[in-house]
C-alpha cells in the first residue's frame, strides 16, 4: 500500500504556492515543468474548490493559499501522509525492505498515536460528532493508520 504516501503534482503545487505566496502562474509552471495552460486549468480547479485563490494584475495571475484553506491547515498538525512518505523515504535509505517497513510501522507510529488522537478528537468536536461516534470512528481510523 506504498501508493497511499505518493503526493500527486497537484499537491506539490499547492504546497509550493503554500511555501511561496503570491507567486505567478509561470513560476508555478517552471517548478512543477509543466506547460502553463495545464497548470492554469488545475488552478481554475483549486480555486472553485477554495483551496487556492488567483488574482490578475495586468496579464500576470497571482497564487495564493486560500482564507478558508488557511483556518483548516495548521503548521502543528501532523500530515499522516507526509509522515508515511518521509518513513518510507528514510527506511529506503536504510536498504529496508517493504516487509520489514510493515513490521516496524506501527512502533514508528506510536510515537505520534497521542497527537493525531488528539487531532482527530479536536476536529470531529469541532465538526459536532457525538463523543460515541468519535470513539468507534478513531478505532476504524486508527486500524487503518496502521497499515503502511
Amino acid at each position: 500500500m506504498e501508493n497511499k504516501v505518493l503526493l500527486t503534482p497537484v499537491d506539490d503545487l499547492v504546497d509550493i504556492v503554500k511555501e511561496n505566496p503570491n507567486c505567478q502562474i509561470d513560476f508555478l509552471a517552471q517548478k512543477l515543468n509543466l506547460p502553463q495552460d495545464l497548470v492554469e486549468k488545475w488552478l481554475v480547479v483549486l480555486e472553485e474548490f477554495k483551496i487556492l485563490t488567483i488574482k490578475y494584475k495586468g496579464f500576470n495571475g497571482f497564487v495564493n493559499v486560500s482564507d478558508s484553506l488557511k483556518k483548516h491547515d495548521s503548521s502543528k498538525e501532523i500530515n499522516i501522509d507526509k509522515l508515511k512518505e518521509t518513513f518510507v523515504s528514510k527506511s529506503k535509505e536504510k536498504g529496508l525492505s517493504i516487509e520489514k517497513m510493515q513490521e516496524v510501522w506501527p512502533s514508528f507510529l506510536s510515537k505520534f498515536e497521542k497527537d493525531i488522537h488528539t487531532l482527530f478528537v479536536q476536529k470531529a468536536t469541532n465538526a459536532g460528532y457525538p463523543q460515541n461516534k468519535i470513539s468507534l470512528a478513531w478505532n476504524r481510523f486508527r486500524e487503518e493508520l496502521n497499515t503502511l
